[in-house]
């Protein structure tokens, strides 16, 4: 559900950002129907735009590893709560208004959708009840009623009392360019757009917007054929007071504002005017890096490639992407690691590289980079551990370490023959929150980076980003206290690893 939230926040900001180029740039200038194609592309890019997965490669310096690099762990990897009686009430009141706001979605939906299909009944019943004329492969239906005369798909709807044959014409040739420019399926692809964005307010700008287009090449038209401004602007003011019917209709008086008899009379934009529509590129541009999802590569690792291979890493048997698994050509420490949705992109120099894909507790992966895609179902590992044996605990901790540290492997460490859930529920169950930052209420994350040596001794212990001193201090002894770690593998070698993770110290409220 959060994902859906996001999506209508994503297209609803990108719709905001081309309507202010239209508004601040092209709505004033006379040519309708690069206007018109600008906002109907607008709303069809806005949506599809969050759909689609941008990767924004930065490139590092090999040589100074990444401040906080995260091996097979989640943000939160441990939240440590002071727990009271009011948790569940409170998790409960998130939940209940996550579904009133869904609820207050879903009911402007639904009363969207109804009043557009009562319209649409109303509509086929009228053709059921008035006359038909063909006229011009065109169907004229004409009103008993007094209705504002309007077009939708091939059809006219006209009132043709008490008006004269020369207006009848006018309105027909207004209504024509309306079928003739398929005027309705931009209005179509508008009100559903408003059905799924009803609390956009901009949603509703450009429907109102795209109106005034079509009025406007409707109005030249008419204009092409007579030439008397004044009779046409009489003839649509005496057209205000019908009943609108069909809100995906285009209206013959629909819009009649100020603007409208100003565009009748404006002089036609220059050539050079067009080149405002130029200015929707800096929005595509910062739209696209905003919504793009970066990928970091070393410095080592950008130079000299000539494939790119990309794919998703999940678990075998739930089918739920892998975050932080690591991909590694093998042989070498360039690698990438999977994103919340298990994706990943990686350059390799040939289709002769093994890639090797390895995540906390799970089963290390070879595969040949000969493909543009590979995705990968990785299996966990089985571990036998001997009934009544223990696990050695360390109190020596060396400040240096004498042998080479890595920060992306081919084989991560292993914690107690797991996952890193198994480190995570260790962290939890040592971990004491000082009472005296309880009494203070001090919270907050503690990002704690450690190395896990050749041997699974947790060493070199340090906090990179504090809160308290009290946090600190109770954050670090938990992690020196770890027992002893699988090591991790380079080339078959068990090697020093070091990666940095968050503890969240975090008060319940009473």
């Amino acid at each position: 559900m959060n994902n859906f939230w996001i999506y209508l926040l994503k297209s609803g900001l990108a719709l905001w950002l081309f309507y202010g180029i239209y508004w601040l740039f092209l709505r004033k200038e006379t040519f309708f129907s690069l206007n018109r194609y600008m906002l109907l592309g607008s709303v069809v890019f806005s949506f599809i735009l969050p759909f689609i997965h941008f990767e924004n490669l930065l490139t590092i310096n090999s040589e100074q590893p990444v401040a906080l690099f995260f091996i097979g762990f989640n943000d939160d990897i441990t939240k440590i709560n002071s727990y009271y009686a009011g948790d569940n009430a409170s998790v409960n009141l998130k939940m209940i208004w996550s579904v009133v706001i869904f609820v207050i979605y879903l009911s402007g939906i639904i009363f969207l959708g109804s009043r557009m299909a009562y319209q649409a009944i109303r509509l086929f019943r009228m053709r059921q009840e008035n006359e038909l004329m063909n006229k011009d492969g065109l169907k004229l239906f004409f009103l008993k009623d007094d209705i504002t005369p309007f077009s939708f798909f091939n059809k006219i709807y006209i009132n043709k009392s008490n008006q004269s044959d020369e207006e009848l014409e006018k309105i027909i040739i207004h209504e024509k360019t309306h079928v003739k420019n398929m005027h309705f399926i931009d209005l179509m692809l508008v009100g559903i757009s408003g059905i799924m964005q009803w609390f956009n307010p901009v949603i509703w700008f450009y429907e109102r917007s795209i109106r005034e287009i079509h009025e406007y090449e409707a109005d030249r038209e008419v204009l092409k054929c007579y030439k008397d401004r004044g009779k046409y602007q009489a003839l649509l003011v005496n057209q205000i007071t019908g009943i609108e019917i069909f809100r995906l209709a285009n209206g013959f008086s629909k819009s009649i504002t100020k603007k409208r008899m100003i565009m009748m009379t404006k002089i036609k934009s220059s050539k050079i005017s067009y080149l405002k529509v130029l200015s929707v590129l800096p929005v595509i541009l910062i739209l696209v890096f905003a919504f793009s999802k970066p990928q970091i590569i070393s410095e080592s690792s950008a130079l000299n490639f000539q494939n790119q291979v990309s794919g998703t890493v999940v678990d075998d048997q739930s089918d739920q992407p892998l975050s932080g698994a690591a991909v590694v050509i093998e042989g070498t420490t360039q690698g990438t690691m999977t994103d919340k949705s298990g994706r990943y992109l990686i350059e390799t120099s040939g289709n002769e590289q093994i890639l090797v894909f390895s995540y906390v507790g799970y089963e290390t992966q070879r595969i040949k980079s000969d493909q543009k895609e590979i995705n990968v179902r990785m299996k966990r590992k089985l571990y036998e551990i001997p009934e009544g044996k223990s696990t050695k605990i360390t109190d020596e901790r060396s400040e240096n370490i004498d042998e080479d540290l890595f920060f992306l492997v081919e084989e991560m460490p292993v914690f107690q023959g797991r996952t890193a859930e198994a480190f995570r529920e260790y962290l939890q169950d040592n971990l004491i929150y000082p009472e005296e930052a309880r009494e203070k209420k001090i919270t907050g994350k503690v990002y704690v980076q450690m190395i896990v040596n050749s041997k699974g001794e947790v060493t070199n212990v340090k906090v990179v980003r504090g809160v308290h001193s009290l946090l600190d201090k109770e954050a670090v002894r938990v992690v020196e206290s770890s027992p002893l770690w699988e090591p991790a593998k380079q080339n078959g070698k068990a090697v020093a690893i070091a990666f940095t993770f968050p503890i969240d110290f975090k008060l319940s409220e009473e």
